[in-house]
């Protein structure tokens, strides 16, 4: 493997709460269907780590009869009602009484001109259910060719007037792993959602591909591990899956091995997932109402991104090993400051050596234990690495 070093030394220039204890909602973007809505369903799709299930639902009386059976076992869905779609408000109407009701799918990958009746339809829910959420997922950033779809002169835009519909979680879906690697324009996806997110004061939710098809292959533990924290690292404050159940195969797009299949049955991607997310529900505290007020990157420094010049406060050198390098994630909770460094490579380990200033900083581990720190760490692939710093 090539070997690439990059050191820092010190002088040289260089809304939403979650529902479990890791705070960090856990959402499934076709969940547990409306014809499997069973209490066995709801109790394996808990027990993999989701609380919030976003379903179509044909009927609103298949809506209600799910919202039953969920609240049975804690699990709380989005809904979107079919028969409805063109009177949303009547299915606030019909859907906001019931415990087990998280909110409303009001539209996935608007494009701007439906952005705009969006923002009215917004408006129309609220008059009638002012409390409930009112999810929206946008269309991610695959370079310039996307915005004869968004049909915005740049991606900035786009997400501006996703923002003006008057949401309250800016939402996007950007699958990054494909057979042929990683996806270039990701990260630039990320920078511009968390830019403006900053500037609007509302938090967004990354996406994490667990379901194969097209290009995207099978997910490993790693590749996942990479999708959730470099979400976490840029400052998402809800990680969703795509998806929980296989969808029926159409169009070629070849889907197979969802967590369950299109039959209903747990593939081997089921624990996959569950050991994911039972990493999430632990990190996910930390995370949780943060304010993250650096990205950086080392190594390789993607389109959009910028590379690590300045080193966190308690370091005096910072060396990263490795052939992708790390994201550097710099945040504060509860008046500490934290660094987080991820392995951008899904397939290899990275090595990090730190020389510490003195002895304030520790080591997090990802059950949230403070340890000693080291000087040098083997980061797994896709993996994270944190410190308290003071």
């Amino acid at each position: 493997m090539v070997r690439r070093f990059l050191t820092i030394m010190a002088g040289l220039a260089l809304f939403v709460t979650g529902m479990r204890g890791g705070d960090i909602p856990v959402v499934a973007y076709m969940g547990v269907p409306y014809n499997h809505s069973t209490e066995q369903c709801f109790r394996d799709f808990k027990n993999a780590g989701f609380d919030i299930c976003i379903t179509n639902y044909p009927k609103i009386v298949d809506a209600k009869k799910a919202l039953v059976t969920a609240q049975k076992v804690g699990v709380k869905i989005i809904a979107r009602c079919v028969e409805a779609d063109n009177n949303q408000q009547r299915m606030a109407r019909e859907l906001m009484a019931y415990p087990a009701l998280y909110g409303y799918l009001v539209y996935d990958e608007p494009n701007s001109d439906k952005l705009k009746e969006i923002r009215q339809t917004v408006k129309e829910i609220r008059r009638i259910d002012p409390h409930h959420f009112l999810y929206m997922n946008i269309l991610p950033y695959y370079g310039k060719a996307i915005l004869k779809h968004t049909k915005t002169k740049d991606y900035n835009s786009y997400v501006n007037l996703a923002i003006a519909t008057g949401v309250k979680v800016l939402s996007f879906d950007h699958y990054p792993l494909t057979t042929k690697g990683i996806r270039t324009e990701w990260y630039e996806n990320l920078e511009i959602i968390r830019n403006e997110s900053l500037k609007a004061n509302i938090p967004f939710w990354g996406f994490v591909l667990s379901t194969p098809h097209l290009s995207y292959p099978q997910p490993t533990l790693a590749s996942l591990r990479l999708q959730v924290y470099s979400n976490l690292a840029y400052g998402a404050q809800g990680i969703q899956y795509y998806t929980y159940w296989t969808p029926k195969d159409h169009d070629g797009f070849n889907y197979r091995n969802g967590p369950i299949s299109y039959e209903g049955k747990k593939t081997k991607t089921f624990d996959i997932v569950k050991n994911m997310n039972l990493e999430l529900d632990k990190i996910g505290t930390l995370f949780h109402n943060a304010k993250v007020t650096s990205v950086r990157h080392m190594l390789k420094i993607p389109e959009g991104a910028m590379q690590q010049t300045v080193l966190p406060i308690n370091v005096k050198k910072l060396t990263v090993i490795g052939k992708e390098g790390a994201i550097v994630s710099q945040f504060t909770k509860n008046d500490n400051q934290y660094l987080a460094l991820v392995n951008k490579n899904y397939k290899r380990k990275m090595t990090v050596e730190i020389a510490w200033s003195n002895d304030t900083p520790v080591h997090i581990t990802k059950d949230l234990k403070a340890v000693t720190v080291q000087k040098r760490y083997n980061v797994a692939a896709g993996d994270m690495l944190i410190f308290r710093l003071c």
